[in-house]
């Protein structure tokens, strides 16, 4: 009888165990979740830079420093990354000859790290004007509606390029595109890096076509010039 009844308690054991072990992981799962995330907030909100803002006093040390930094620019939302640079290089085109050149200084001392750093946000900003772009591109049904959308959006994103790499501001000695040349493109045929390096294979073979167009007018532009067009 012992036996018996410590053969049917172990199985009555294992039964429990069986019906009572899921359950304990669906309140343990949603927990553990909780602290996940909780704990991803925790790393992002504490351990992210606040921006360095020419407007409040921010050194070019700082800014150089939070463009470059992985807890800096990079960690903004693409929109804002980009209207952190419009509003930056903005400011400097607007201050003295020696800020722009202690500006450029700092950039060329980046370290490698740095650069890549740096080019990835401004990559990040390119390639999502350029997959928003295909996206329309592909959605339009003529031929001649996908050419007059790639050249209006051509032209738009060189104006894009220009502000977010400080080219836009027309003062003399803004250039901050070495430390992007590796990476980031800074010219319209250079476009193909971002969609090779910068993108996973579903969004190249969305892009791909587009990609294409602007790189056909950017060939057609400079023919134009060369010819005196």
């Amino acid at each position: 009888m012992a036996k018996v009844k410590s053969r049917q308690s172990q199985k009555s054991f294992e039964w429990r165990d069986l019906f009572e072990g899921p359950r304990k992981w669906f309140v343990i799962t949603p927990a553990c979740l909780l602290l996940v995330a909780g704990g991803w907030w925790a790393y992002v909100s504490l351990t992210a830079l606040p921006p360095a803002e020419v407007s409040k006093g921010a050194s070019v040390e700082e800014v150089v420093n939070y463009v470059s930094d992985p807890r800096g620019l990079i960690r903004l939302s693409v929109p804002q990354r980009e209207q952190y640079l419009v509003r930056t290089w903005q400011a400097y085109a607007q201050s003295t000859p020696e800020q722009r050149a202690r500006l450029m200084q700092q950039i060329d001392r980046m370290t490698p790290n740095q650069q890549r750093v740096f080019a990835e946000a401004v990559t990040g900003v390119v390639k999502h004007h350029v997959l928003e772009g295909a996206n329309q591109y592909r959605r339009l049904r003529t031929a001649s509606e996908r050419q007059r959308f790639a050249q209006q959006f051509y032209n738009d994103f060189q104006k894009m390029r220009n502000e977010v790499t400080g080219a836009g501001t027309l003062a003399p000695g803004m250039n901050v595109t070495k430390p992007l040349a590796a990476v980031a493109p800074t010219k319209s045929e250079d476009l193909q890096k971002v969609l090779i390096t910068q993108t996973t294979p579903a969004e190249r073979a969305k892009a791909g076509p587009f990609v294409e167009k602007l790189v056909d007018i950017h060939k057609q532009e400079i023919l134009q010039k060369v010819h005196g067009g």
